[in-house]
């Protein structure tokens, strides 16, 4: 193994915990992407027979799949809106590590918390250092992407120079773990960020409450309790309603696959579902197919006279 995929194995455990705040997604899943891994086709062709026990390399063997086929067979402007969008995201993953680690400093001098448990304080404080690299780290990604302009340079810098034969027998430049990592690990320093500020809250509330702190100015046993629940309800909800919401949309979205019937799409050398647009911009797209849409079957209902939609009304949807 090479030293990301080291990395990526030592930090494992890490990365579980930072998605156990979206835990209802994958429950409400079937945990669909674990029992998938060993029948994985890209992962038994790039790592070989024994990847499905590299289980680390779950985490990113999607993205690592996405991001070779954009290196072979993505085109210029799609290589260049990686960049920017990666730029884009540097810029919120230090806007969000800032105020997270603002947050955390200030959760240190909650009252009375050096009389609640350790876990609350150092939980605390391994929130507020990985905001602080996770800010940090964003810097050194944006000065690392300043220096790769060019489009070729960029395919170079997102590859690790290997070629083989993919699961679909074509000769490819493999992506590069350690070019996916830089990339992502910001996202999962805040991602862990916020899993250890959650259960520093929960730990420093529990604890205050079993150990009978006066935290208000009320008296009796039901307001310690009255807190703690309200506390309870009120994150447990959010903690379930959003991830929630992501499960169902993922089964949603492998019931409805990648078009709706009477949207049919093609897909031409692996390139990926795309609309035809001339400039190639997918923020116009959505618009210009809508507008296409409505013009032909206005004329399709003129030429009919019954509203009847004809076939060569449908909108022609290509590859690019």
């Amino acid at each position: 193994m090479e030293a990301p995929e080291i990395l990526s194995a030592f930090g494992t455990p890490a990365r579980a915990a930072a998605r156990i705040l979206l835990l209802p997604r994958y429950v409400l899943g079937g945990f669909a992407p674990l029992h998938a891994w060993p029948q994985n086709r890209y992962a038994r062709q790039r790592f070989g027979a024994g990847f499905r026990w590299r289980i680390w390399l779950l985490f990113d063997c999607r993205e690592l799949e996405e991001l070779e086929t954009l290196i072979n067979k993505g085109s210029d402007a799609e290589v260049k809106r990686l960049r920017e969008s990666k730029i884009e995201q540097f810029k919120l993953v230090a806007l969000v590590g800032a105020l997270l680690a603002s947050l955390a400093l200030q959760a240190l001098s909650l009252p009375l918390i050096s009389e609640t448990t350790f876990v609350a304080r150092s939980s605390f404080t391994v929130s507020f250092m990985l905001s602080i690299l996770a800010t940090f780290f964003t810097c050194i990604q944006q000065r690392e992407l300043d220096l790769v302009r060019s489009v070729p340079a960029l395919r170079a810098w997102l590859s690790n120079g290997v070629r083989y034969t993919n699961n679909n027998d074509e000769l490819v430049f493999q992506s590069s773990l350690a070019s996916l990592t830089l990339l992502e690990s910001p996202y999962e320093f805040i991602s862990l960020a916020v899993a250890n500020f959650v259960a520093g809250v929960s730990a420093y509330m529990w604890s205050a409450w079993a150990n009978g702190l006066k935290l208000h100015q009320e008296e009796g046993a039901l307001t310690g309790v009255a807190v703690l629940v309200y506390f309870a309800v009120g994150t447990g909800f959010a903690f379930t309603m959003f991830p929630l919401l992501l499960g169902s949309k993922d089964r949603e979205s492998r019931a409805v696959g990648y078009a709706l019937d009477g949207c049919e799409m093609r897909l031409r050398a692996g390139r990926g579902w795309r609309m035809e647009s001339d400039d190639g911009d997918f923020r116009r797209k959505g618009k210009l197919a809508s507008l296409m849409v409505q013009d032909q079957s206005r004329a399709a209902i003129h030429q009919s006279g019954r509203g009847d939609i004809k076939p060569e009304s449908k909108l022609a949807l290509n590859a690019v």
